[in-house]
């Protein structure tokens, strides 16, 4: 039987198959063995051909290893192997089947866990520019007033205002003296000032007072007063109607995982292996979900105030979408504390409270006060006639609202940070990437695992045979076309 023996240095499970341009061979006359089998034959040639590792047999049209060469009686003899990768090679080129990892065709978005993770993470971050001021003297407030002004909602119209306008406004309300140099408070007001005083608090007017720690809302009107409930102040503001003002932060840059520059990593960048934190006070840090960014680049981040409440939402989306990533509230308006001046009415007498009632009576009758030197007299003047009960009862402040905490606003670096697992690459070329996908193994090169294999082959092929080749395509195989 003619046999063709080749020097060939090939893997067990490779396609490889020897070619006699490439690789040393030589021909010669074989002997089978009596009571050989067909897929593990010992052969015997007449001389030392021990130096050659491979064999084909045309005609039992197969490819052989010779596992081991052994000298008996002036003949060697080849104990030997079938290829069957070799053998059924065009079968198992043209097969289609269910590929588990590949060295050629890796997916990159699947998850490999035979990648094992460090332990050490690697971090990113990305700084934002921060819409806030945290600064009393720079930021502004929205002060809620109980007036007539066109523009009010409800009964309340809503004015922008610096700390200059808040502290003219505070002077004003607490400004009583407004005398004329010949005149005494009696003369102009009726009553005397200490019982203009404890009877009077214009703060009623005042339903809130709010700062924001940002440069302002953007269009209103411009007042060049004030309308404080019935009177007028000569302070200047801004009037704007309650609606949610909005900042838009735009382009915000998402880092992505260092190793999934790499197409074969891509998967690096989800979930599993990719962690975003978004720290922008006042809102609690927000988790972002790493897979709804996997292809997003940069995100924009919209700010959403209402000045009359103070209250404010951030959404993220990606860049120039409306799909929204994530969704917060938080307070934004710092509140600043209001105060009610009351009577303590525990102290005082019958005939006083007599008196008092008189007094509420002449203030029903009054279209109006007169008060604070720059507040124009728009009705009567103050009925006379009441005794002085200033001195009763004592004056006492209740607090009507609480200070807000600036804490979140100092120190404020709003920032996304990344959180990355990092991965120790696996060498494809030796097991290969996922791949999860139905192929024809004649597309692929270098190693495959499939999953479940089962292949025909042609005659003369053994069931055996066929086993044997499913068994090495599910275990791995290199595609060495």
């Amino acid at each position: 039987m003619r046999a063709i023996l080749y020097k060939l240095a090939k893997r067990r499970n490779s396609t490889l198959r020897p070619d006699t341009e490439l690789n040393e061979y030589v021909e010669t006359e074989v002997v089978l063995k009596d009571a050989t089998s067909i897929l593990h034959p010992d052969i015997s040639v007449a001389s030392d051909l021990s130096a050659y590792n491979y064999l084909h047999l045309p005609d039992l049209n197969r490819y052989y290893f010779i596992i081991e060469w052994t000298y008996d009686r002036g003949r060697w003899i080849a104990s030997c192997d079938v290829d069957v990768l070799a053998s059924y090679y065009t079968a198992v080129y043209t097969y289609s089947g269910y590929v588990l990892r590949s060295a050629s065709a890796p997916s990159g978005l699947i998850p490999d866990e035979l990648a094992p993770r460090y332990q050490d993470v690697a971090l990113s971050t990305v700084s934002i520019a921060s819409p806030w001021i945290a600064n009393l003297n720079a930021g502004v407030f929205v002060v809620g007033i109980i007036n007539n002004d066109a523009g009010a909602y409800g009964a309340v119209s809503y004015y922008v205002m610096t700390a200059p306008q808040i502290q003219a406004l505070k002077n004003q309300m607490m400004n009583t003296n407004i005398i004329q140099p010949d005149s005494t408070f009696e003369d102009i007001v009726g009553i005397s000032k200490d019982l203009f005083e404890a009877m009077w608090n214009p703060i009623k007017y005042i339903t809130s007072c709010m700062f924001f720690p940002i440069a302002g809302f953007g269009g209103g009107t411009e007042k060049p007063y004030l309308p404080l409930g019935w009177w007028t102040s000569n302070v200047t503001a801004t009037q704007i109607l309650p609606t949610p003002y909005g900042n838009k932060l735009e382009d915000v840059q998402i880092p992505k995982h260092p190793q999934s520059a790499d197409s074969k990593y891509a998967y690096l960048k989800g979930s599993q292996y990719s962690r975003y934190v978004l720290h922008f006070p006042p809102f609690q840090d927000i988790i972002l979900d790493s897979d709804l960014l996997f292809n997003v680049t940069s995100v924009d981040i919209q700010l959403l105030i209402d000045p009359a409440t103070g209250a404010g939402s951030l959404k993220v989306t990606p860049h120039e979408s409306n799909y929204v990533i994530a969704y917060t509230e938080a307070q934004i308006g710092v509140p600043m504390a209001l105060a009610e001046i009351s009577t303590d009415i525990s102290n005082i007498k019958s005939g006083g409270i007599g008196l008092l009632g008189q007094a509420a009576g002449a203030l029903a009758k009054s279209s109006a006060l007169s008060f604070l030197g720059d507040l124009q007299k728009t009705g009567e003047q103050l009925l006379s006639g009441i005794g002085e009960i200033a001195t009763a009862g004592s004056a006492k402040m209740l607090s009507t609202g609480s200070n807000g905490s600036l804490a979140a606003y100092f120190n404020c670096y709003p920032q996304l940070q990344a959180i990355f697992t990092r991965v120790k690459p696996v060498d494809g070329s030796l097991i290969g990437y996922p791949t999860c996908e139905t192929k024809v193994l004649a597309q692929l090169t270098g190693y495959a695992m499939l999953y479940r294999p089962s292949i025909n082959i042609p005659p003369p092929g053994t069931v055996t045979e066929a086993e044997m080749i499913n068994t090495l395509m599910a275990s791995g195989i290199y595609c060495d076309w």
